[in-house]
């Protein structure tokens, strides 16, 4: 039940200690944006409970500015003390500019994890719509956090004004500027108390649709009002493109799709996919939907790769310890597997919220290996007692007894070994504790099962007082007389076994320690699946 519920993602979900401020602030340079938009902002930010550092990128019309807090501080305080001080700044910044955005960095949601290419449109309007129709129908679809559209510029109202009616009805554009500007706002005024409750008074002055900015007064004369539409002339249009999208040599509109925290990108996927697949069969076969990016293709081989890995290991594993142990001992042990399995899924959904990614798969193939350690002994050792002619109750309650200090050690030992990638610092520890988490509550549920659950299991289904165990009983098999040969000389050698044992070892490390120093890498490198390429051309040239 944890298994089916455990969202599937790429990566682990991180957040990272910064906050990011972005102003866009059309048509100024990168020199205007540090010192009329950068520079308050660093300044307010610099007074800010818990920051380690401030800075910032500026370009033409752009500004961004991140805050980096310490890893352990709460990203939601810290959010919240951005927003208070980028309210608090606000009147400082140009009135041209945008309002701030203020937004946090995950791991699992800075990109898109689908993005469609739209093209066969007709014109650049049609093809709008057609994104926007798009755009709402994604954003239905359960899990999806934002429908991103690009390669096409804001749509807008375009107003020319005639100069010659300007100086027949004595209009001047300042007068038009403000009359634009203080109309377009939102005004509360209060509330309105009818005895029986009240509600909000709110004064319409927003432009909702293009009759609202023709009827616009800007000056009146007596009895005469001067309106917008009488000096102007008033079409919808859009603002001049700074991108351009192309597929296949047609123009193009991009669609990108970002998912929730704790949504399955293959379930949102598959349901993204249903649904253009819908919206091919609502329009004409001229129009072209097209994956540009999928990576929840990575992810779905990622987990199926693993899976059988997985699978696969299992096998391996039960084949071993049945052959090793006999059949009846062998699922004794075995049963350890699914029982350490189910109980990690469980304790990683139900009660740490973590999603099913990369690092909690290798961190349960580690522990695999590991987690029939205890259950090995337990049965080993009961079934010498029952030799000595105990029952098998009486056996394996004696032998998780007598064995309960060795294996208890023994998985506190390994888990020693990992315990100091779940105290790592960083964000490299955030990263990484999935992995060692995974290995503790593996381990912990294989230690629950040796202790408890294989002598109760023993006591059922193992061997019985009197029954022979021709597997483990006989000395005659090939690995039993090599290592008896092997031991019997090494006790009688004792000096020249260490001799060889350390001369094995220097020759070893000799080849080994010269190959290092050479310089290191967090992460390997692999075949790239996914290739982009910039070009710059010279010259001034527009997009």
């Amino acid at each position: 039940m944890g298994r089916a519920a455990m969202p599937i993602a790429s990566n682990p979900n991180i957040t990272f200690p910064w906050v990011t401020v972005s102003v866009f602030l059309e048509g100024a340079s990168p020199e205007d944006m540090a010192r009329l938009v950068a520079k308050p902002i660093e300044n307010r930010f610099m007074k800010l409970e818990g920051k380690e550092e401030v800075r910032s990128i500026n370009s033409a019309s752009f500004t961004n500015v991140q805050v980096q807090y310490d890893v352990d501080y709460d990203i939601d305080q810290a959010i919240l003390d951005v927003e208070r001080a980028v309210n608090e700044i606000r009147n400082q910044l140009p009135p041209e500019a945008e309002d701030p955005r203020v937004s946090e960095a995950r791991a699992d949601q800075d990109f898109p994890i689908l993005s469609y290419s739209v093209y066969g449109f007709s014109d650049l309007r049609s093809g709008y719509f057609i994104a926007k129709d798009i755009q709402e129908r994604f954003e239905k679809v359960p899990g999806v956090l934002t429908v991103e559209i690009g390669g096409v510029p804001e749509e807008l109202l375009e107003v020319e004004v005639s100069k010659s009616k300007l100086e027949s009805l004595g209009v001047s554009l300042s007068e038009i500027g403000n009359a634009v500007r203080f109309n377009n706002v939102l005004i509360p005024a209060g509330f309105q108390d009818t005895g029986s409750g009240k509600f909000a008074v709110e004064i319409p002055s927003l432009f909702e649709t293009r009759e609202d900015v023709y009827n616009l007064p800007i000056k009146s004369s007596g009895s005469k009002v001067v309106k917008l539409g009488d000096v102007a002339e008033i079409k919808r249009t859009f603002k001049d493109p700074t991108t351009f999208s192309r597929v296949n040599g047609y123009d193009a509109i991009s669609i990108s799709v970002s998912k929730r925290v704790g949504f399955n990108e293959l379930d949102i996927a598959n349901k993204v996919k249903a649904e253009v697949e819908q919206i091919r069969e609502d329009y004409p076969s001229s129009l072209q939907i097209t994956p540009s990016l999928d990576t929840t293709r990575f992810a779905d081989d990622m987990v199926n790769e693993l899976q059988g890995n997985i699978i696969t290991a299992v096998i391996l594993v039960m084949v071993l310890v049945v052959a090793a142990l006999g059949l009846r001992n062998g699922l004794i042990v075995g049963i350890a597997i699914p029982f350490s399995f189910l109980v990690t899924f469980g304790v990683l959904h139900f009660f740490l919220g973590y999603e099913f990614n990369f690092l909690v798969m290798f961190g349960m193939l580690l522990g695999l290996g590991m987690l029939i350690d205890g259950g090995i002994v337990i049965v080993e050792y009961a079934d010498k007692l029952i030799d000595a002619g105990q029952d098998r109750k009486e056996a394996y309650t004696n032998a998780a007894k007598r064995m309960f200090a060795p294996v208890f050690a023994s998985v506190l030992t390994t888990l020693a070994a990992f315990s100091p990638l779940m105290i790592w610092p960083g964000i490299s520890g955030k990263f990484m504790r999935y992995l060692p988490i995974t290995v503790f509550v593996v381990l912990a549920a294989s230690l629950a099962y040796a202790l408890i659950f294989a002598p109760v299991i023993g006591s059922l289904l193992g061997r019985r007082k009197g029954d022979s165990d021709k597997t483990n009983d006989s000395d005659d098999t090939f690995l039993k007389r090599n290592y008896k040969k092997a031991i019997n000389f090494a006790v009688r050698n004792p000096f020249e076994t260490i001799t060889y044992t350390f001369l094995s070892m220097f020759l070893i490390l000799g080849s080994i320690v010269p190959n290092y120093g050479k310089g290191w890498i967090y992460f390997p490198n692999i075949e790239p699946w996914l290739i982009t390429a910039n070009i710059q051309a010279r010259g001034n040239l527009s997009p």
